[in-house]
């Protein structure tokens, strides 16, 4: 548009009719949070990640029962007579695509481990990690993780160094002081009035 019309109402406001039309930030915005941000993807966009990093939302684990149980993780769903929302499953999925791609870019080591999965439960609380023995670690989780997290935790899908064992530990933050209760299957990790302290190292 040159200089003389700059000014003009009508030929603005078609200039700027025009601008709107052409601006793609909102479509990009919108790609990049539903599609290209793991931590923000939904629906397809997580299914586009999954095939990125080879994991489907098909897993299969272990039950308190000792039975395998196969489970499509999308909708709601009810395990072991708990229900869970068809938002804490996307969200569950999410988890094991962000352990999925952990598992291609780490290194296994204690701090790199304890970094990616403070990482990965951003805003829920702290992940420790310590070395038992040589071939064992022990995984505690300081806020609280629900029954069908546990059991994907539990499936290959945890990123940890080849070969090594991994016992997993759930103690919310403010719920337990961390005493040893004598004789208890599993161990509650029960207020001070119980015995010795608790350590994972008997």
């Amino acid at each position: 548009m040159i200089s003389q019309y700059a000014n003009s109402p009508k030929y603005v406001k078609l200039v700027e009719g025009i601008r709107e039309q052409f601006n793609n930030y909102k479509t990009i915005k919108d790609w990049y949070n539903v599609v290209y941000n793991i931590r923000t993807a939904t629906g397809y966009g997580l299914d586009w990640w999954g095939k990125i990093l080879d994991q489907s939302r098909l897993i299969s684990f272990i039950d308190d029962n000792n039975q395998k149980v196969e489970i499509f993780l999308q909708g709601e769903i009810t395990v072991d007579g708990i229900t869970f929302s068809a938002d804490e499953i996307e969200n569950l999925y999410r988890t094991l695509l962000i352990f999925r791609a952990m598992s291609n870019i780490g290194n296994a080591t204690i701090p790199s481990l304890e970094m990616l999965l403070n990482s990965a439960f951003e805003g829920r609380g702290q992940v420790y990690i310590d070395e038992v023995t040589t071939m064992q670690i022990d995984v505690t989780f300081n806020f609280y993780v629900n029954k069908l997290e546990k059991y994907v935790f539990s499936t290959d899908i945890f990123p940890k160094p080849t070969g090594v064992g991994v016992n997993f530990y759930y103690v919310p933050s403010g719920s337990f002081f961390g005493f040893f209760v004598d004789g208890a299957s599993p161990q509650p990790f029960a207020p001070f009035d119980n015995k010795p302290f608790y350590n994972h190292y008997g």
